[in-house]
């Protein structure tokens, strides 16, 4: 039966094996942004003035390589909404390598769903061009560079306020580009803006995820590969 398992940047540990581990095998289409790149194991010490975690191993793809660093990337990828030098693995001081080992399968089944990966992909490709999240995630990823790549923070009241404002006024631009392609309600100002972000985060998840851009593209993904498989 088909199945997709959706990954991002906070996906790490257990999410990674399990995500590649259905990769290596072909038994899933994965679909999202890379994963956080954590390949390594912990333990705890007890010590008598309290205790000690400490990573002291590394696990492995079936495939043979690490999750270390690289993580999984998907077979379907989704726009960044987290800065990959912020989080992840490799943001951190002195994270282990990426490394392999022997694979333990033969040949890789992952390769084997080429075309249905393309087909999928290209299904993909056509309808998230024109869909509002997917829009609205490219340019909300493209300020959160902004603001990551400006080093310089100015000393001058006036100039920090204008910035701010700059800032605040693309967010606005940006939810209201989004509001308006789905006939909703578009925002005044950035205080409005705050309110409906706040609004948002008390409603139930589980209605959230029923209207999530990325979510409801996912399913779409499925019935592609659903319909493809009832042709033949």
């Amino acid at each position: 039966k088909p199945v997709i398992v959706m990954v991002n940047r906070l996906s790490a540990s257990a999410s990674e094996i399990f995500a590649a581990a259905m990769q290596d095998h072909g038994r899933g289409i994965i679909v999202g942004t890379p994963t956080f790149g954590k390949g390594t194991v912990q333990t705890i010490e007890k010590l008598d003035l309290g205790e000690l975690k400490y990573t002291n191993g590394k696990f492995y793809r079936i495939n043979g390589g690490s999750t270390q660093h690289k993580g999984v990337t998907p077979d379907i990828l989704f726009p960044p909404t987290y800065d990959s030098t912020e989080i992840g693995e490799s943001s951190l001081d002195n994270p282990l390598p990426w490394d392999e080992i022997d694979s333990l399968i033969n040949g890789n089944k992952n390769k084997e769903n080429k075309e249905l990966k393309e087909y999928l992909n290209k299904k993909h490709i056509e309808r998230v061009t024109k869909n509002p999240d997917f829009i609205y995630n490219i340019k909300k990823y493209k300020i959160i560079q902004e603001i990551t790549e400006d080093k310089e923070i100015s000393l001058n009241r006036k100039v920090r306020v204008m910035e701010t404002k700059e800032v605040e006024d693309k967010w606005l631009k940006i939810t209201n580009e989004k509001l308006k392609s789905k006939g909703e309600k578009e925002l005044i100002n950035y205080k409005a803006l705050e309110k409906y972000n706040k609004d948002r985060a008390k409603k139930d998840e589980i209605d959230l995820l029923k209207k999530d851009g990325e979510v409801i593209e996912a399913v779409k993904i499925l019935a592609d590969e659903i319909t493809l498989r009832k042709k033949g």
